[in-house]
């Protein structure tokens, strides 16, 4: 289903995402987010205002080969280097940022799946974290 204006928990800023996809699933039919990125709260807030009805899309519906094609013009407007899988490695560095300030159990049921898969398939490495784990102490590197 699309995500509508009566989604927005403004007095908790969440935002319930419903999955059609998760349905049958016992607890996973939605889910619950924060509005947390602190770019996102006034963008919405102004999209909000300008609304047509509270049932009416935030966004609108773009197919995945159309939401591809914009993603790229955006990257190459803004003079990014496409990554390999371009939507896999947009959720790996989101995942991989929320679990920088919180628990992955928490992360895991943001994005909707178990920690067994976040760990398998989207945390990833950063330069960040390798800098940190250089200056631990050495009992956290097994010495």
């Amino acid at each position: 289903d699309a995500l509508t204006w009566r989604d927005v928990d403004w007095a908790r800023l969440q935002i319930t995402i419903r999955s059609k996809k998760n349905e049958h699933h016992k607890n996973q039919a939605f889910r619950v987010c924060p509005i947390s990125h602190p770019d996102v709260l006034p963008v919405l807030k102004r999209e909000y205002e300008q609304r047509q009805a509270d049932d009416s899309p935030i966004v609108p519906r773009i197919s995945g080969a159309a939401l591809r094609r914009r993603a790229l013009r955006w990257l190459g407007r803004a003079g990014l280097q496409v990554w390999p899988q371009l939507f896999v490695n947009f959720r790996r560095s989101a995942i991989t940022d929320a679990c920088n300030v919180l628990p992955s159990h928490v992360v895991a049921a943001y994005f909707g799946h178990s920690e067994a898969i976040s760990m398998a398939n989207y945390r990833m490495q950063t330069a960040s974290h390798a800098e940190a784990f250089a200056s631990a102490p050495s009992m956290l590197k097994g010495a």
